[in-house]
């Protein structure tokens, strides 16, 4: 989450409080806009973070099981384009 704050130029996610991490993700969640540049290039523990949540974006619901996730974890499954978030 680091990476995607610092590249939209908010600043460092690692050093908000919990308060601004909420209101960003939440806010986030609501938007229409893509979160993540499609072209843009990560670093490689980014990238395999978004290649996880580009396969799960693939995988049918049923195959995932429950889980209890976080917010953040809610964000980045939408900008994988995860149909039915976890």
């Amino acid at each position: 989450m680091n990476e995607i704050t610092t590249f939209l130029g908010l600043g460092s996610y690692k050093d908000w409080d919990e308060d601004k991490k909420v209101k960003f993700l939440l806010s986030e969640l609501e938007s229409k806009r893509p979160l993540l540049p499609r072209t843009r290039k990560y670093t490689e523990e980014a990238r395999e973070c978004l290649n996880t949540f580009k396969i799960i974006s693939e995988m049918p619901r049923s195959s995932l099981g429950n889980y209890v996730i976080s917010v953040s974890v809610l964000l980045l499954q939408k900008g994988a384009n995860v149909k039915d978030l976890l």
